[in-house]
């Protein structure tokens, strides 16, 4: 039995953010690379001219607006799937100048699980047929028992820009009508894994739920 697991994308069919100063990206990248010990709120504004050569409906603001290769939510948004993503996911606060009229919060993942199955996955040549030049996923395949319940998560080594989420997530954005987010399948989740490989995922699944809290609340503090 599989599971299908999906890769979350921001729609370019809505209108998007942008830094009011470009100077402020390496806030972002700082902060995922442990460098701030806490977050600084980037401004931002909508970024307008991008579309004005293109039909009315770039003019819709979206509950999941992009900026730059980030995710970003609004209040309304963040509060359908905060609960969801408790543990697995913060909601990073920006400053919004006088054109953006509500509150909205980088998506930041920050589970990374360690769940692909790299011999299962069906990997493709970037020229074909040259595989010594180099090799990407097609399709990944995944531990499912190494995901458990995790509704988003990020593979080891990933910036964490585009998460991997399963159904349950997806069926709840798409239920409530959020909207501003593409689902691309990308993979499957396994559970034919013989038992004491499962145990040992398990165990694992246990140790890293205690070490992200323990994490988060050391953040916290």
């Amino acid at each position: 039995m599989s599971e299908v697991i999906w890769e979350l994308n921001t729609s370019r069919e809505y209108l998007c953010l942008m830094l009011v100063d470009e100077a402020e990206a390496s806030i972002w990248l700082d902060y995922i690379r442990g460098r701030l010990p806490h977050w600084i709120p980037e401004r931002v504004t909508w970024s307008t001219e991008v579309y004005d050569d293109l039909d009315e409906r770039y003019e819709r603001v979206p509950h999941f607006p992009s900026l730059s290769s980030s995710i970003t939510c609004d209040d309304e948004a963040k509060s359908i799937v905060e609960d969801m993503l408790q543990g697995y996911a913060e909601f990073l606060p920006l400053y919004g100048d006088e054109k953006v009229e509500k509150q909205y919060y980088i998506l930041h993942p920050t589970r990374v699980i360690d769940c692909e199955d790299r011999d299962r996955s069906d990997w493709e040549d970037f020229i074909k047929g040259k595989p010594h030049i180099g090799r990407s996923v097609h399709r990944f395949a995944f531990k499912q028992h190494l995901i458990g319940d995790a509704p988003m998560f990020i593979l080891p080594g990933n910036v964490p820009i585009n998460p991997f989420v399963t159904a349950r997530l997806k069926r709840l954005i798409e239920e409530n009508n959020l909207t501003g987010l593409t689902f691309r399948e990308r993979g499957d989740a396994f559970s034919d894994y013989p038992a004491y490989e499962r145990a040992q995922g398990c165990r694992g699944v246990i140790w890293r739920t205690i070490s992200n809290f323990t994490s988060s609340f050391s953040r916290r503090r």
